[in-house]
């Protein structure tokens, strides 16, 4: 005969150690913004997406996830584009693989395009204290960039990851 185990509830034995099982969510935190954001310059801009999160445990992982709307538009045969990276504090984290989403226009497709990217990174910060995440982006070429334009909402989700 098999065993069976039934709770409703599984509580820690000792107060603040937490029941962690290597692999499993211990805590999501989401962020949503949907205010533009122009990119004049050809450095990297705030994005508006931040959020903060609070590690249990010194060994979990942070994963971060990020869905950033942009419209891009460029001048007849020229290339715009975007990069993205994930800051953590004042630290860099993750740079977009190839740096840049790059966008050709020739003389019969001199319109904007609005798209999205989504990407991820896991983090290992090694820490307990509160970790503040943001997405910043960076322009290349192009006449106009913005995040988020007409109040398109980009967002970030980062989950704490027991280890």
């Amino acid at each position: 005969m098999a065993s069976i185990l039934n709770v409703n509830q599984i509580d820690e034995a000792t107060s603040g150690s937490g029941v962690h099982i290597p692999g499993h969510v211990i805590q999501i935190k989401h962020a949503i913004y949907g205010t533009a954001v122009a990119i004049s310059s050809g450095g990297y801009v705030d994005s508006g997406v931040t959020a903060t999160i609070t590690p249990l445990s010194a060994s979990s992982k942070i994963l971060v996830i990020a869905s950033m709307q942009f419209r891009l538009n460029g001048a007849t045969n020229t290339d715009v584009g975007i990069g993205w990276r994930i800051v953590r504090g004042s630290t860099n984290v993750f740079t977009s693989a190839t740096a840049y989403r790059n966008y050709a226009y020739d003389a019969s497709d001199d319109v904007e395009h609005r798209g999205s990217d989504t990407f991820s990174h896991e983090d290992s910060p090694s820490s307990t204290s509160a970790l503040t995440y943001k997405i910043q982006g960076i322009k290349y070429a192009g006449t106009n960039v913005e995040m988020q334009n007409a109040s398109n909402q980009s967002s970030m989700i980062l989950m704490e990851i027991a280890q």
